[in-house]
């Protein structure tokens, strides 16, 4: 019996010359929502006069004491601070973002 030679074909895949590879160019300016600003900072505001509150350090009672006109350590106190401190960072957040769109 003679055996036959078996021989193997390589498959070579060509690529083609005119595939491109195109990667979305990123912004470099960025705009800000001033509203998500302003909710975040109100937020953030509102959790550490919280935090604040709850840890009833005298020194950062009175810091905060004389930044609000309405806070105390009384419950209500807590309240209507919370609520100056909400209005406040609502204010101070969208001014941020106002004035960071109108510079960009």
């Amino acid at each position: 019996m003679v055996k036959k030679k078996v021989t193997k074909k390589k498959t070579v895949k060509k690529r083609s010359s005119s595939t491109v590879i195109k990667i979305p160019q990123v912004p470099l300016r960025q705009r800000l929502d001033p509203f998500a600003l302003a909710y975040a900072f109100a937020g953030i505001r509102v959790l550490l006069l919280i935090i604040i509150s709850i840890v009833k350090n005298p020194n950062l009672i009175k810091f905060v004491e004389s930044m609000h006109f309405t806070y105390s350590l009384s419950f209500s106190g807590i309240i209507t601070g919370i609520a100056e401190t909400a209005i406040w960072g609502l204010i101070i957040g969208f001014l941020v973002g106002w004035l960071y769109n109108q510079f960009i």
